[in-house]
């Protein structure tokens, strides 16, 4: 009888003990950092068909991937960026959209801001991206053909 009534005093205490685990964190904000910026914005392609200098937005049957790869291309991003200590402090997070220009042979040509966040992830992105694709990006072929395509990329900042 002695350890049922132990067991029943570990079992409610635990039970009182998760209630004030859940009380606590009913306070504070539910939401994480990646929901509070919004839905990440998506990847999208442009194409130059017809090489006038006009890009058309288009559907590739597959994403063109860095050579090297993905895994490699991430790691190598993920090793070339930080987040900038002034808007860390500042409690900036958000996406930056990068709009990148590609040449029909995979050469990276430009790297622009599409869509800003702050001056600070702008440019860390920016120049983490640009080392990240030296050896360049697969060649988009569109009807056959390897054209010239613009991508935007997006990159989140989020604080933790």
């Amino acid at each position: 009888m002695k350890n049922i009534s132990t067991i029943f005093i570990l079992f409610s205490l635990f039970i009182a003990f998760s209630g004030c685990i859940q009380k606590t964190t009913a306070t504070t904000s539910s939401t994480s950092p990646k929901e509070k910026n919004g839905p990440k914005p998506e990847m999208a392609y442009y194409i130059d068909k017809d090489g006038d200098g006009i890009f058309e937005q288009i559907v590739p049957e597959e994403a063109p991937i860095p050579f090297g790869g993905k895994d490699e291309f991430n790691q190598k991003l993920a090793s070339l960026y930080k987040y900038p200590a002034s808007a860390r402090e500042n409690g900036i997070s958000g996406f930056v959209v990068l709009n990148v220009l590609v040449d029909e042979f995979g050469s990276v040509q430009d790297v622009n801001i599409k869509k800003s966040l702050s001056r600070e992830c702008d440019d860390a992105i920016k120049s983490a991206f640009t080392t990240a694709t030296a050896d360049g990006y697969a060649i988009l072929k569109w009807e056959g053909v390897n054209v010239k395509y613009r991508m935007d990329y997006p990159f989140g900042f989020y604080l933790q």
